[in-house]
């Protein structure tokens, strides 16, 4: 076996990044419900202290840093209130039955 061979395959990989997009969500709804009164900056800092121990190797980049700017702007409370999103966990990851009855994970 090849040394390049060591790696995760395509459905772990999906299922990491799945995970990574549910705690980014979770972090920007929570910060985003607790309403308006921070500045950017502030909402920055609030989300990389949130995010920066749920991944290996986190660095902080121009996505969060565009949430923060987006949460800031008051964005994201009017996205939540038009698509019906919350920041609760089971929300996102509760699963769904299908008609088949075969069972989806939601998210």
């Amino acid at each position: 076996m090849d040394t390049n061979d060591i790696r995760w395959n395509e459905q772990a990989r999906g299922k990491m990044l799945e995970d990574a997009d549910r705690v980014l969500r979770e972090a920007v709804l929570d910060i985003a419900a607790s309403g308006p009164g921070d500045d950017s900056d502030a909402i920055y800092a609030n989300l990389n202290s949130r995010l920066k121990d749920r991944f290996i190797d986190y660095e902080p980049g121009p996505d969060v840093r565009r949430f923060a700017d987006g949460i800031a702007a008051g964005e994201f409370a009017a996205a939540q209130a038009h698509d019906g999103l919350r920041s609760d966990p089971q929300r996102i990851t509760e699963p769904v039955t299908e008609p088949g009855g075969e069972t989806e994970p939601t998210g």
